[in-house]
């Protein structure tokens, strides 16, 4: 006898899987599927595709449909410029699409994109941002507040309390000229980079300075203040500007209350001086 042939059944093939219903495994996975879907067909599906067909429906009709487009449209700023500003953002944002979906659809208008590009071109302290069904948009904003003027060779800038540019005006514009602020002359042109949004233009002490001295300048010199004038050639001094044309110079080094208090003793004791030097120590230099 062939002893292969003898070893030969040791690798006969295993026989296929059979289910303890006599029925191959695969066949009756596919069996079951099919009584599956008849029965969910009897139990009411037909119905539950045909639910969701009609509301893809009406959501297209909710993305496309002009009733439900963003037209109400409340917008209020901190002023009337604030809020041209931030329609312009607005209006360039809900004339896009993604995907062929409008953004001014009620649906598909975000709100977090909306924020961002606002931030973009104004410095606001806080915004709030609300959808009203079917079509009202509601935005609330803050701009940050306008503590000085920096008035430049080739325009203005209106600064916060950090010396930061809140708004620009290049020199063409006389809006800047409506806004009662103390003014800080700088004595050169800015360039691009500073005069972009947020930029810090001038230090905070020059601009506690100026917002100190124009709530004190009555009392110590009686005057208003005009201006403060910075130098370029010296970054130092400062020189304060009044309205009937004295000049005080003082020190952005030295402490700003011992100079109040030695331009205050000096215009007491002193009629109509026309220059108040305060800069070396316990000295007082005037003139007339």
């Amino acid at each position: 006898m062939n002893r292969f042939a003898k070893n030969s059944v040791r690798y006969k093939p295993t026989a296929e899987k059979i289910s303890p219903r006599g029925a191959p495994v695969g066949a009756q996975t596919i069996r079951s599927a099919r009584w599956a879907i008849r029965g969910l067909l009897k139990r009411g599906s037909l119905e539950f595709i045909i639910f969701i067909l009609l509301s893809l429906g009406m959501l297209r009709i909710c993305a496309v449909h002009s009733y439900f487009q963003l037209s109400d449209k409340k917008i209020s700023g901190s002023d009337t410029e604030t809020t041209v500003r931030i329609q312009h953002v607005l209006s360039d944002y809900l004339e896009g699409t993604t995907f062929g979906l409008r953004h001014s659809s009620f649906m598909f208008f975000k709100s977090s994109i909306v924020e961002a590009e606002i931030k973009k071109q104004v410095a606001i302290d806080s915004i709030t941002i609300q959808k009203k069904f079917p079509h009202t948009l509601i935005i609330s904003a803050t701009e940050i507040p306008i503590a000085a003027r920096v008035i430049a060779e080739n325009g203005q800038a209106l600064v916060s309390a950090d010396g930061q540019v809140v708004r620009w005006y290049d020199i063409t514009s006389t809006l800047a000229a409506f806004i009662e602020r103390p003014a800080i002359i700088l004595g050169r042109p800015l360039a691009a980079s500073e005069h972009e949004l947020l930029a810090r233009v001038v230090e905070k002490r020059t601009v506690d300075l100026a917002t100190r001295f124009e709530r004190t300048a009555g009392s110590m010199v009686h005057d208003d203040l005009s201006a403060i004038a910075l130098k370029p050639d010296d970054p130092q001094l400062l020189e304060l500007h009044f309205v009937r044309g004295l000049v005080v110079l003082m020190t952005q080094d030295a402490d700003y209350d011992v100079q109040f208090q030695k331009v205050q003793a000096a215009s007491t004791k002193l009629v109509n001086p026309k220059r108040i030097d305060v800069r070396f120590g316990d000295k007082v230099f005037v003139s007339y």
